[in-house]
C-alpha cells in the first residue's frame, strides 16, 4: 500500500501542478541571466565572482516530493525484507515496483524541468548576444 501511495502522490502532484505558486518564469530567468553574465564578466576582468546565495525555505511542494521518495523507498525496503521472508511473491513485488515507479517518476520531473530550463536559459542567452 505504501508504494501504491507513494506512486499516486508523485503522479498526482505532477498533474495538479504545484501547491505554493513558484516564482515567475521571468523573474527566474532574469535572476539566471544575471548571475551568468556577472560571472562571464568577472571571469574575463580577472576579478572574483561569489554569487548571493540566499536561504532557501522549505515549503508545502518540497515536503511532498521529499515524502512521496521516502514512502517510495520504504516501499521498495518492505517489498525485499517480504521477498527475503518468502511472502506471496506478487506482493513484495508489487511494493517494489510501485516504490521504484514513484521514485522514478520524481526524478524523470526532475530531469524533465532540468532540460527545459537549460533550454530556457541558451535561448535567453542567445537573445542578449552573450
Amino acid at each position: 500500500m505504501l508504494g501504491g501511495i507513494a506512486f499516486c502522490a508523485a503522479v498526482i502532484h505532477f498533474f495538479a501542478g504545484p501547491i505554493v505558486p513558484p516564482p515567475t518564469l521571468e523573474e527566474t530567468t532574469a535572476e539566471i541571466a544575471v548571475n551568468l553574465k556577472d560571472a562571464v564578466k568577472a571571469k574575463l576582468t580577472g576579478e572574483e565572482y561569489t554569487p548571493e546565495r540566499p536561504r532557501r525555505s522549505r515549503n508545502a511542494d518540497d515536503w511532498l516530493r521529499i515524502g512521496t521518495v521516502c514512502a517510495g523507498v520504504v516501499a521498495i525496503v518492505l517489498g525485499l525484507l517480504a521477498f527475503i521472508r518468502r511472502e506471496d511473491l506478487r506482493v513484495s513485488g508489487s511494493a517494489a515496483v510501485l516504490g521504484g515507479a514513484a521514485v522514478a517518476f520524481q526524478f524523470f520531473a526532475l530531469a524533465l524541468g532540468v532540460i527545459a530550463l537549460v533550454i530556457l536559459i541558451g535561448a535567453v542567452l542567445s537573445n542578449l548576444g552573450l
